[in-house]
C-alpha cells in the first residue's frame, strides 16, 4: 500500500504546477468575482454538455460491442440473481 501512496504523492507533486496555473486562470477569477457575463457562462455550460455527451458516446460504443459479444446462457438459466430470457 505504501507504493500506491508514494505514487499518488508523486503524481500530485508533478501536477501541482498545472493545478496552480488552472486555479489562477482569468476565467475562474472572473467567475469568482462575478465579472463573468451570464452569456459567457451559458456558452461554457453548453460546450461542456456537448463534450461530456460526446465522451459518453465514445465510451458507450466499445462497451456495447463488448456486451453484444459476451457469451449468453441458455434460456431459463440464471447468472447470479438475474434471470436470462
Amino acid at each position: 500500500m505504501a507504493n500506491a501512496r508514494e505514487l499518488l504523492m508523486k503524481i500530485r507533486a508533478e501536477l501541482r504546477p498545472l493545478e496552480e496555473k488552472i486555479l489562477r486562470h482569468h476565467y475562474l477569477a472572473a467567475l469568482e468575482t462575478g465579472r463573468l457575463p451570464p452569456e459567457k457562462l451559458r456558452i461554457f455550460a453548453g460546450q461542456q454538455y456537448q463534450i461530456i455527451a460526446s465522451d459518453l458516446r465514445s465510451i458507450a460504443a466499445p462497451l456495447a460491442i463488448r456486451q453484444s459479444a459476451a457469451p449468453t446462457l441458455p434460456a431459463g438459466r440464471t447468472r447470479g440473481r438475474e434471470r436470462c430470457a
